[in-house]
C-alpha cells in the first residue's frame, strides 16, 4: 500500500522543469529489498520536529534529485547538486552506474524548486562540485578537475579539465575525498578520508613530485595550482566551514565529531599512525563531549537506544555549517550544525573560546527526522538567511550491505517564521564591483561569500577594482565590529589589494583576531611560493622571522601564540628558535596541550639540524613535553649521531632542577624504547653520578630503567608491549617491531597474528609472519588479501613465495576466490621456481603458464603488438593508468622518477619513446640482465 501511495504522489505531482534531457543517463539501480522503500517525500515534512518558530518545507524531491551528496550555491542563489550514484555500498562502487551534477532554481522565491538543469552527467566517483571562476570544480574519478562554462548558460565548454589526479579510489571504498568549499582567502577546500593513502599532484609528475594524504582537509590555489596538506588526522571528515572570524572547523565520525582545523595540526586518528614518526602526541578533538558513550564501541551507537539518543543519537556525522545569518534567532550564530547519520537529526555544538583555541559545547539537539529512512547529507544557509537539509533518503550507511535505493533523495528548507522572498537581485555578476565591496555589510553569509568570490574573479581577469577598494578600505579600518572588519580585509586580499609590506605593517592590532589573520596571510604568502623558487622563498623567510621576533617580544595572547606556532611550520631558519623562546615561556599556557603540541610540530623537522638552539629551549620553556620530546627526538639518532646524546647528558649535568632533569630524562628514555640492546655511550657511569647526587628516588628509578638497555637489555614482554602501545610514536613501535622480528622466538607467532588487526603495523606483522613456517600463517594473509592495499599486498605476495608450504597454499584451487592468478607477477613466479620443489613448479605451470617463452612465441607477440601500437593510437594513451601499472607491476623492482625498488634497472633514463625497445624489454626482460641486477637465492636453513 506503501508504495502505491508514493507511486501516486509522483505521478498527480509532476517532476520540475527540465532544461536539458538525461539522454543516456543510466537508470538508477536499487540494490535495496523490495518493500524497505521510504515514506513519501510529503509525509516526511510532516514527521520533522523543530524548535518553536521553525517550519520545514520541501524544496526538491525524488524523481528531480537523487543521491543527493554534495550540495552548494552559485552566484545566482541556485542549488548545485552532486548526485553519486556509483557507491555501491561497503565495500565497492558500481561501474554500470553514473554520476551527475543538477542545478535546481527557485524562480518564483517560493522557497520550493520549479527548475531543474542537468549540468553533467559523465561522472564517476563523484562527491562535489563547486562553482566559480567560469566553470565548476569537482572531485570526480580520483581527480580535481574544472567544467568550462564561460558564457554561463549551464553547458560545459568541454570534458572536465583534470588540475590534479592521485586521489586513491583504488583502494578508498567509501570515504573518498569530498567537500570542495571556498575559503575566506580565496583558496579551495576539500577533505580526505581515512581508510587509503592518495599521492596528489599535477597530472604526470612522479611519485617523488607529489603530496601524500591520509585523513585531513587539504587545499588548492585556483590561480597558483598549488596543493598543500592543511592538517592531517582524524578518520572521515564529512564537514568542513569557519566561523565569523575564519577560523575553520570540520565534523567527523567514531573518534570525536568537532575539530578546530589549525593549519599543521597533527589529529588523534581512528587506526594507523601519522606520516610522521617523530610527533609523538597527537591533537584531540575540540568538543568536550561525545554524541555516544565512547566507552563501548562505535558499531554499539548505531542502534540509537535510548542512553545513544540522549547523548546525541550516535557516532556518525555528514555535514557542516557554522551559522552565519541574521535570520534565525542571534542564540544560534557561530554554533556548528551537522547531521547525526544513526540518530536521524541535527546535532548543534556551541563554539567557545578556551585557552589558545575553542571548545565545543553541546546545545539540545535542533530536529529530529522521526524516520528511518532519513540520512542527512549536508547543510546549507542560503541568501535568505534560511537553510537547506539535503537527505540521502536510505536505510542503510556506508558499512551496511543491505543495498542501495538510488531512486530517491530529497531537500528540505528550514525557515524561521514564515517563508519570505528575497529583496534585491540574486544574480550578483549583475553588481558593479562597489555594489560587490558593499555587500560585505550584508546580514546573511550567503551575500558575503558569493561577492567576495566574484571580486576574486574579477581581480584575476585584471578588471579595475578601484572602486571596491574604495569601499572596502574605510570598512576594515573602522567597523565597530571584527567579523565585519575581517569581511572587508578577506575582499581586500580577493582583489590582491593588501602587498606584503601593507600586511607587517598591520601586524600589531589591539583585536586578536585582525592580528592572527595577518599572521595567516604571512603564511599564504609562503605557501603561494613555488618550490623551485627556493631563493625568493629564503628571502621571505627571512622578513617573516624578523617580524615575528619583534612582534613576539611583545606578550601576545595564547590565541596569538598558537597562530604564529601554526606559521613557524612554514619557515625553515634558525632564527626561528628565537622566536619559538619568546612564546613558549608563558605561564598560562601550562595546561593548554594545543598549544604545546603546536610548538613541537613547529621545531620538531629541525630540532636535530639545530641540536643546539633546541637544548637552549630546554632551558627556558615552561612546557615539560617540549623539554621531554626535544631530549627524546635527539637521543632517537643515537645509533647514527650518537653526538647528539652527549648533548643531552651535558645539558642535563648542568641542570640543577630536578623537574626539569626528570622530563629530560624521561625523554631519553623514550628515544631508546624498541632497542633491544646497546652499548652504553661515553661518559655514562659519570653522567649517572651526578643525577644520584639528588638522591631523588624518582631520578634513581629513571637512570635504573634507561640503564638496562645498555645492560642486560629490553626484555622481549617490554618490546611487545610497546609494539602493541597504539598511544606509543610509530618510530618506537616500528623499532619494536624490527627487534622482535630478529628474536624469532617461537612465542611471537601470536604476538604478529594479532598485530595483523593494527592499522599502521600490518607491514611489520606480515614480515615477522614470514619468519615462522606455521600452517595457519598463509591461510590468514589469504584471507585478508582483497581488502590490502597494493603495499600490503606485495608484502603478503613476498611471503607467500618465501616458503614451499605457503606457496602450495597460494597455488591450491581456493585461494583463487581470494588472489586471482593475475597478481601473481613474473618475479613472484621465479622465485616460486626458485624454491625448487618439481610438485610446486609443475602446478605453477598449470596456474600461471610457463616463465620462459620460446623466441618463436616471443617473435609473434612482437609482431601483434607492433601492428595494434600505431602513433595514433599511443596518443590516446591514458597516463594516469600507466602509473598505476607500473605501481602495481613494476615498482618493487624498479625505480622511476626516483620512486620504486633497486632490484632491477632504473628506468627513468630508459628509451621510453622508442617502442621497438619498449616491447623488447617488455616481452623479453632477461635477454640483456646487468651483473649488478641478476638474482642471487639465498635458501636459510628452516626453509625459507
Amino acid at each position: 500500500m506503501q508504495r502505491f501511495i508514493t507511486l501516486m504522489l509522483i505521478l498527480v505531482l509532476p517532476p520540475l522543469i527540465t532544461l536539458r534531457a538525461d539522454e543516456e543517463f543510466p537508470e538508477p539501480r536499487n540494490t535495496q529489498p523490495m518493500g524497505d522503500y521510504p515514506i513519501s517525500a510529503e509525509e516526511a515534512v510532516g514527521k520533522f520536529t523543530l524548535p518553536e518558530g521553525f517550519k520545514v518545507q520541501l524544496f526538491a524531491k525524488e524523481p528531480d534529485v537523487q543521491q543527493p551528496i554534495g550540495m552548494t550555491y552559485d552566484h545566482r542563489g541556485r542549488v548545485y547538486v552532486t548526485e553519486c550514484y556509483t557507491y555501491g555500498g561497503y565495500p565497492g562502487w558500481l561501474k554500470d552506474q553514473r554520476d551527475r551534477i543538477i542545478i535546481l532554481e527557485d524562480k518564483d522565491q517560493d522557497g520550493s524548486a520549479e527548475k531543474r538543469t542537468v549540468f553533467w552527467q559523465k561522472g564517476n566517483h563523484m562527491s562535489s562540485a563547486l562553482p566559480g571562476f567560469g566553470g565548476v570544480y569537482i572531485l570526480n574519478d580520483g581527480t580535481l578537475a574544472f567544467i568550462p562554462d564561460t558564457n554561463q548558460d549551464d553547458v560545459p565548454d568541454s570534458e572536465p579539465q583534470v588540475l590534479l589526479d592521485g586521489f586513491n579510489k583504488e583502494e578508498i571504498t567509501h570515504n573518498i575525498v569530498s567537500g570542495l568549499l571556498w575559503g575566506p582567502d580565496g583558496w579551495l577546500y576539500g577533505r580526505h578520508g581515512i581508510q587509503a593513502t592518495s599521492f596528489v599532484g599535477k597530472p604526470g609528475k612522479a611519485q617523488s613530485e607529489r603530496t601524500r594524504i591520509n585523513c585531513g582537509i587539504w587545499r588548492f590555489h585556483p590561480v597558483k595550482q598549488i596543493f598543500e596538506v592543511v592538517c592531517q588526522g582524524t578518520t572521515n571528515p564529512w564537514g568542513l566551514d569557519y566561523n565569523t572570524v575564519g577560523e575553520f572547523f570540520m565534523t567527523n565520525n567514531v573518534i570525536g565529531h568537532l575539530w578546530h582545523v589549525v593549519p599543521g595540526a597533527h589529529f588523534k586518528r581512528m587506526y594507523g599512525a601519522d606520516f610522521n614518526p617523530y610527533v609523538y602526541e597527537l591533537i584531540d578533538q575540540t568538543a568536550d563531549h561525545y554524541h555516544w558513550n565512547n566507552s563501548k564501541t562505535w558499531q554499539d551507537s548505531r542502534e540509537n537506544t535510548a542512553e545513544v539518543s540522549a547523548l546525541g543519537g550516535g557516532h556518525s556525522h555528514c555535514g557542516g555549517m557554522i551559522y552565519n545569518s541574521g535570520t534565525w534567532p542571534e542564540s544560534y550564530r557561530d554554533c556548528m550544525f551537522m547531521s547525526n547519520t544513526h540518530g536521524r537529526r541535527l546535532n548543534i555544538d556551541r563554539l567557545i573560546r578556551h585557552e589558545s583555541g575553542y571548545l565545543g559545547k553541546h546545545e539540545p539537539d535542533f530536529f529530529f527526522a522521526n524516520q528511518p529512512h532519513y540520512r542527512g547529507t549536508n547543510i546549507l544557509q542560503g541568501p535568505d538567511g534560511n537553510v537547506l537539509v539535503s537527505d540521502w533518503v536510505d536505510n542503510g550507511e556506508c558499512h551496511d550491505n543491505d543495498g542501495v535505493h538510488r531512486s530517491s533523495g530529497r531537500i528540505y528548507k528550514i525557515n524561521y517564521g514564515e517563508h519570505k522572498p528575497i529583496e534585491g537581485e540574486l544574480d550578483l555578476t549583475l553588481l558593479s564591483s562597489a555594489e560587490l565591496a558593499r555587500l560585505t555589510l550584508h546580514s546573511h553569509d550567503w551575500w558575503q561569500r558569493a561577492a567576495r568570490l566574484l571580486l576574486q574573479e574579477r581581480a584575476v581577469k585584471k578588471e579595475n577594482l578601484a572602486d571596491a577598494e574604495r569601499e572596502l578600505i574605510p570598512i576594515y579600518q573602522s567597523h565597530p565590529e571584527t567579523s565585519v572588519r575581517l569581511r572587508a580585509l578577506w575582499s581586500l586580499v580577493a582583489i590582491g589589494s593588501p602587498d606584503l609590506e601593507w600586511i607587517i605593517k598591520e601586524l600589531d592590532q589591539e583585536d586578536e583576531y585582525l592580528s592572527g589573520w595577518m599572521l595567516k596571510l604571512l603564511g599564504n604568502h609562503l605557501a603561494e611560493i613555488h618550490p623551485e623558487e627556493e631563493e625568493q622563498k629564503s628571502v621571505l623567510e627571512k622578513k617573516i622571522v624578523k617580524t615575528l621576533l619583534e612582534f613576539t617580544g611583545k606578550k601576545r595572547s595564547p590565541y596569538l601564540r598558537l597562530q604564529v606556532a601554526s606559521l613557524l611550520q612554514r619557515i625553515d631558519s634558525p632564527r626561528k628558535w628565537e622566536v619559538m623562546q619568546q612564546i613558549a615561556c608563558e605561564a598560562e599556557d601550562v595546561e593548554d596541550l594545543r598549544l604545546v603540541l603546536m610548538f613541537w610540530y613547529a621545531i620538531e623537522a629541525e630540532t636535530v639540524a639545530h641540536a643546539d638552539q633546541a637544548l637552549v629551549l630546554v632551558s627556558k620553556t615552561v612546557h615539560a613535553k617540549l623539554r621531554q620530546f626535544i631530549s627524546r627526538r635527539l637521543t632517537s639518532e643515537l645509533q647514527a649521531k650518537p653526538e647528539l646524546l652527549t648533548k643531552v647528558m651535558e645539558q642535563i649535568k648542568q641542570t640543577e632542577n630536578v623537574t626539569v632533569i626528570s622530563d629530560m630524562l624521561l625523554g631519553l628514555k623514550q628515544g631508546l624504547a624498541g632497542w633491544r640492546k646497546l652499548s652504553a655511550p661515553a661518559g655514562w657511569e659519570v653522567f649517572s653520578e651526578s643525577i644520584k647526587k639528588f638522591k631523588s628516588a624518582e631520578l634513581d628509578k629513571q637512570l635504573l630503567e634507561i640503564a638496562l638497555v645498555f645492560g642486560d637489555g629490553q626484555a622481549i614482554d617490554e618490546l611487545i608491549a610497546i609494539a602493541r602501545d597504539k598511544n606509543a610514536s610509530l618510530a618506537d613501535r616500528e623499532r619494536a617491531a624490527l627487534s622482535l622480528i630478529e628474536d624469532r622466538s617461537p612465542k611471537l607467532l601470536v604476538t604478529f597474528k594479532e598485530m595483523l588487526n593494527d592499522r599502521g603495523m600490518e607491514t611489520f606483522a606480515i614480515r615477522g609472519l614470514s619468519e615462522y613456517d606455521d600452517p595457519q600463517v598463509a591461510k590468514v594473509l589469504m584471507n585478508r588479501y582483497p581488502k590490502l592495499s597494493t603495499e600490503l599486498k606485495r608484502e603478503v605476495m613476498s611471503t607467500l613465495t618465501s616458503r614451499v608450504s605457503y606457496a602450495r597454499s597460494l597455488l591450491e584451487e581456493e585461494s583463487r576466490k581470494n588472489i586471482p592468478v593475475e597478481e601473481i607477477s613474473a618475479f613472484d613466479a621465479r622465485q616460486l621456481m626458485n624454491l625448487g620443489d618439481e610438485k610446486l613448479v609443475a602446478r605453477l605451470k598449470d596456474v600461471w603458464g610457463d616463465i620462459r617463452e620460446s623466441s618463436k612465441e616471443v617473435a609473434q607477440k612482437y609482431v601483434v603488438f607492433k601492428n595494434q601500437l600505431t602513433p595514433e593510437i599511443l596518443k590516446q594513451a591514458d597516463l594516469a593508468k600507466g602509473r598505476a601499472q607500473f605501481h602495481k607491476l613494476c615498482i618493487n623492482c624498479h625505480k622511476l622518477n626516483g620512486e620504486g625498488g633497486n632490484v632491477g634497472p632504473d628506468l627513468t633514463g630508459a628509451n621510453r619513446d622508442n617502442l621497438d625497445y619498449l616491447l623488447e624489454n617488455i616481452l623479453e626482460p632477461s635477454k640483456i640482465v646487468g651483473k649488478q641486477y641478476r638474482i642471487s637465492v639465498v635458501q636459510r636453513e628452516d626453509g625459507k
